[in-house]
């Protein structure tokens, strides 16, 4: 056996374990359920292949109202993402842009591809992730101090919405377990640290690799949402055993840095944060890192530090020479 295999089952003996003490489960349907879950996951490992040459983005199939090639790559992408990390990867880059950055610019178009397509799995999946990201949006990114009841009551009925959306998905695809980390997710802001945690374990037993379990895992377990730094340790210490399988997840080992950096910001130290920030993208790219450093940006505009603004755009954009809205920051310094 090799220490991947070995490794993958230690990292799924644990997360069995969790769930047993939280559901009452007796060792022997564990142990059933455990064997079971590590032949799934093998078995799966065949990568289902996606079309390289596609030419345009969901995001910009949406955007120019080409919905039925929209619907088309967004089928493609959902089918193939259990099979391969690489294909998770993909998918979560293409529906999380869409579904979080097009509310921004073409809610309306983005409102009529979902609407398009009522009676599809896919869609549901797509949907669901939408009012995720819309409730996100109407709590805004205060401090919960800040932030009035309203908002939080217009963020409860999208994210309802939106668990209620993944668990019909799951109900019909129980392999899709990205929707349990999406559910977690939601339970992060309107349920309690332990329904949240058990969702993403849930996630990680079917797979222990996946790096948008993991990465919704622990930025969900950052002091300002009642974690804490010591149980972010263990948990980065438990992914470890993955990062054989996932070389990505080694990414994550920043997310400490990237939080003290968002501090910072809080508390207007923007120096400290572009330090900060810039130690954690030495492991590597992560989209919360980037959403980061779009604060830290936007906060030393408004100071009318154009230098220090341009020093941070170029920083971001030798880490992402595809991000096309740090090329553009750039290309006006």
């Amino acid at each position: 056996m090799n220490n991947i295999v070995k490794n993958r089952m230690l990292s799924l003996a644990s997360l069995m374990l969790v769930l047993t003490i939280s559901t009452g489960c007796g060792s022997t349907v564990v142990q059933d359920v455990l064997k079971e879950t590590i032949n799934e996951t093998l078995k799966k490992r065949q990568n289902v292949a996606i079309s390289e040459t596609e030419v345009k983005t969901l995001s910009e199939y949406i955007e120019d109202e080409n919905y039925e090639s929209a619907k088309w790559l967004l089928d493609n992408l959902y089918e193939s993402y259990p099979s391969s990390l690489e294909n998770e990867s993909r998918f979560v880059w293409a529906v999380e842009t869409a579904t979080r950055e097009l509310q921004y610019s073409h809610d309306e178009k983005l409102q009529a591809f979902i609407a398009r397509y009522p009676e599809s799995l896919p869609m549901d999946f797509f949907s669901s992730l939408y009012q995720f990201n819309k409730g996100a949006k109407l709590r805004g990114t205060d401090w919960a101090a800040n932030t009035s009841d309203a908002k939080f009551d217009a963020m409860r009925v999208e994210m309802k919405k939106s668990v209620a959306g993944f668990e019909n998905v799951l109900n019909q695809h129980p392999e899709s377990y990205l929707a349990h980390a999406y559910i977690g997710r939601n339970y992060s802001y309107i349920a309690s640290r332990h329904e949240s945690d058990i969702a993403f374990r849930k996630s990680l037993v079917q797979e222990p690799a996946s790096f948008g379990a993991w990465n919704g895992f622990l930025w969900y377990n950052r002091p300002r949402w009642g974690g804490n730094y010591a149980g972010m340790m263990k948990l980065l210490n438990e992914m470890g055993y993955e990062v054989g399988d996932n070389p990505r997840l080694a990414r994550l080992r920043g997310v400490i840095l990237a939080d003290k950096a968002s501090n910072a910001i809080q508390n207007n130290k923007y120096d400290d944060a572009e330090e900060l920030l810039m130690l954690a993208m030495d492991y590597g790219v992560v989209s919360d890192y980037t959403r980061v450093a779009d604060e830290l940006h936007a906060k030393v505009q408004a100071l009318g530090d154009s230098e220090g603004a341009c020093r941070i755009s170029q920083k971001i954009y030798t880490l992402q020479p595809d991000n096309k809205r740090y090329k553009n920051l750039v290309a006006i310094c």
